[in-house]
C-alpha cells in the first residue's frame, strides 16, 4: 500500500485519490568550508578571525555558523544557516552532518533524527509543510526499513520501505478500509487482504493496484465467491458459497455473470 523523495499515499484504484506532499525532499546543502585564521590545535575552539576572540564557552561564530571547527570545517556541535533559508542544528564530523541533528527547510519541512556523511541515515522523522509525515528508518537519504507514514489526505501506512517505496505493510484509509499485503512501485501487487468497512473483504492476488488473479470475495452476511479476477473484476469460473454451505458455480466475463450452474445443497 506505501526517488520517494516526497511522501506519496500508496494508491488504491477506485477508492481514493492520490495526494502528494512536496515534489522533492529539500536538498542537503554542501559541506561548508570556513575561512579562518591559521589552524589551532585539533579540536580546539578558535575565533573566526584574529580580531574576533572566542566566546567564553569556547564556541566560534563565522557568518551564519556557530559551533566548533577542526581544519576549517565544522566538527562537533554546531548550527549553520544556509543562504537559501535552510537551517541545521546538530552534530558535525569534519564538515559533514553526522550524528543527531535537526534540519529546518525554507519550504516549511523539518527533519529530526540521525545523519551520516551529510545524509539522513538511521532513525528519523520528517514532517512536511502540508502536514504529512514519515517516521522510521533511513539509509542514505531514502526511507528504508520499518516506518510509519501519515498522509495529508488522512490515510496512514505502517510497514516496510525499500529505497523510498513501500514493499509490505498495512494501509489504513480515511474511509475505514484497510489493506494489508505486498506492494510493488507503491501499488498493491502480490498477495494481500482488503477489508472494506461496509462491504466485507477480499483475500487474494493483486496486480498494478487491482484485484487480479485468484481471490476470494467474502461478503458481510457470510456468503463468499472464490474465483479469478481480471483488472479488478470477476472474470472466469468460480464458486459461490452461501453462509449455510450451499454452492453454485458461476462464470463471469469482465464483471458480468454469463453462466450459472446447478445449486448444490449443503449436506
Amino acid at each position: 500500500m506505501r526517488s520517494y523523495s516526497s511522501l506519496r499515499t500508496p494508491s488504491r484504484s477506485g477508492y481514493e485519490q492520490k495526494h502528494d506532499s512536496p515534489s522533492a525532499s529539500p536538498r542537503s546543502a554542501s559541506s561548508p568550508r570556513l575561512k579562518q585564521s591559521p589552524t589551532s590545535p585539533s579540536g580546539t575552539p578558535r575565533s573566526a578571525t584574529p580580531s574576533s576572540p572566542s566566546t567564553p564557552n569556547g564556541e566560534i561564530k563565522y557568518d551564519h555558523f556557530v559551533g566548533y571547527c577542526v581544519g576549517n570545517r565544522p566538527h562537533g556541535q554546531g548550527q549553520l544557516k544556509y543562504a537559501n533559508g535552510d537551517e541545521y542544528n546538530g552534530e558535525w564530523e569534519r564538515g559533514r552532518k553526522c550524528g543527531h541533528g535537526v534540519q529546518k527547510y525554507a519550504g516549511g519541512h523539518k527533519y529530526v533524527g540521525e545523519w551520516l556523511n551529510d545524509m539522513k541515515d538511521g532513525d528519523g522523522k520528517m514532517v512536511f509543510a502540508n502536514g504529512s509525515s514519515y517516521e522510521g528508518k533511513y539509509v542514505k537519504n531514502n526511507k528504508h526499513g520499518m516506518g510509519r507514514a501519515i498522509y495529508a489526505n488522512g490515510n496512514r501506512f505502517e510497514g516496510e520501505f525499500a529505497d523510498n517505496k513501500v514493499v509490505f505493510g498495512t494501509c489504513y484509509y480515511r474511509d475505514g478500509d484497510i489493506y494489508e499485503g505486498e506492494y510493488q512501485l507503491n501499488k498493491r501487487h502480490g498477495e494481500g487482504m482488503m477489508n472494506y468497512h461496509d462491504k466485507g473483504q477480499y483475500i487474494g492476488q493483486f496486480k498494478n493496484d487491482k484485484r487480479h488473479g485468484k481471490g476470494a470475495r467474502i461478503y458481510i452476511g457470510g456468503d463468499r465467491w472464490d474465483g479469478p479476477y481480471k483488472e479488478d473484476k470477476k472474470h472466469g469460473k468460480g464458486i459461490y458459497t452461501t453462509v449455510e454451505g450451499d454452492t453454485v458455480s458461476q462464470t463471469y466475463e469482465n464483471g458480468h455473470r454469463t453462466k450459472v450452474g446447478k445449486l448444490k445443497k449443503a449436506k
